[in-house]
């Protein structure tokens, strides 16, 4: 899975979806992040939200080179890190007070899923905090989109996932406790931030 092909256009195809709201979405967990120290984003795209953060260390794990080119040429007050890798194949030691996953967790099959969740378990600090952008069930029409953005990134990207899991199921069921939702686009986008 390798969102390479669709970098050039990433934003300009999901502000045609969702429109004005699109940026709102990628930068609502900006004030919390703001807060910690150690930051982990995982799959971070085309990097929307660092233009929002003047977070000292950020850790930018991101299987696509062509994404992490256009990230870089946001401007942030934040010291970036960029790796350039498989999420499930990179390897560290460090610990994170907050990991941030901005439609990431939606790329995967319920297999894959599981263990993304446990690596995540293992890279947070013991008070770190898991935060949450995503995709959740709705409406038909809503799901209907959800079935065509996935049958595209499949052709385009890779995409292993047939169709979108309960997310905030599987981390309740990994213990994760929900503190914060904020709901978007008529529930069908959601932000959460979740303690161990």
């Amino acid at each position: 899975m390798n969102f390479d092909r669709v970098a050039g256009f990433y934003d300009h195809l999901a502000k045609s979806v969702f429109g004005s709201q699109w940026y709102q979405v990628q930068t609502v967990a900006a004030r919390e992040l703001n807060q910690v120290d150690q930051l982990l984003i995982l799959g971070g795209g085309t990097g929307v939200i660092l233009e929002e953060l003047d977070h000292p260390q950020i850790t930018c794990v991101e299987m696509s080179a062509k994404m992490i080119d256009q990230a870089k040429q946001r401007p942030t007050n934040a010291t970036v890190k960029f790796v350039n890798t498989d999420f499930l194949e990179w390897k560290s030691d460090q610990k994170f007070d907050a990991i941030y996953c901005p439609f990431f967790l939606d790329c995967f099959d319920q297999k894959t899923l599981d263990k993304v969740i446990g690596k995540m378990k293992t890279l947070l600090s013991s008070n770190g905090d898991l935060h949450v952008v995503d995709f959740q069930r709705g409406s038909f029409l809503q799901q209907l989109v959800i079935w065509n953005m996935i049958t595209f990134f499949k052709v385009t990207s890779g995409l292993k996932t047939n169709s979108l899991l309960n997310i905030p199921g599987e981390l309740k069921k990994r213990r994760f406790k929900e503190r914060l939702i904020r709901l978007f686009m008529k529930k069908w986008i959601f932000y959460r931030k979740y303690t161990q």
